[in-house]
């Protein structure tokens, strides 16, 4: 379903093989699906969300299996619902925070390819009420994330001022030691100068 093939005639007989005709494409019907649309995907409380896997048209080819995670805005870690998950109806994740938002990643796989969403969500308040997403405010940058960001910074501002240091210590030992140099004759001149007057 939904792939690409190529084709190919060549005749035999008793006698032997024919010149193999030229190669001619050819595809089956179907397309990847197409992502939900997020109304008719979700449904929410304040505490958990339903995923019916069956918005999820098909285009021809039927799908084979779903791959869902989940997390909360702004937060790295993906919280894994399942793996090669096989069509049906529903899904549940639970242990939600009201008024809180929520990413939504699925992938769906069929025999013409994989189509991969992600949604936006937020839970309703602790009464129930529906929440608008502009009105939640969006989480804060997490302390893991700052570190994420302040540490290379910080390496590299350290790097840079103790190679800047080497530089300048070894530019001046050059320095000091060709002065020192230029300065050990000429003292010695002058210490043979005053022995000779003496």
């Amino acid at each position: 379903c939904g792939s690409s093939y190529e084709i190919f005639l060549q005749a035999i007989n008793a006698v032997g093989q024919g010149v193999p005709s030229p190669t001619v494409q050819a595809s089956t019907r179907g397309e990847p699906p197409t992502a939900a649309d997020k109304d008719e995907l979700i449904l929410v409380n304040a505490t958990s969300a339903t995923v019916f896997l069956e918005a999820w048209p098909t285009l021809g080819c039927p799908i084979i299996n779903f791959d869902i995670a989940y997390k909360p805005q702004g937060q790295p870690q993906w919280n894994i619902v399942g793996s090669q998950v096989p069509p049906r109806e529903e899904i549940y994740i639970s242990d939600l925070q009201p008024a809180k938002r929520y990413v939504l990643r699925i992938a769906a796989h069929s025999d013409a390819g994989t189509t991969r969403e992600e949604y936006l969500f937020a839970t309703r308040g602790k009464t129930g009420e529906m929440i608008p997403l502009e009105l939640i405010p969006e989480p804060t940058m997490s302390m893991m994330n700052h570190y994420g960001i302040l540490v290379p910074i910080a390496a590299g501002v350290v790097c840079t001022i103790a190679f800047t240091l080497c530089a300048c210590v070894v530019f001046r030992k050059r320095n000091y030691t060709g002065y020192k140099g230029a300065e050990t004759p000429a003292a010695k001149s002058l210490v043979e100068l005053e022995n000779q007057r003496n």
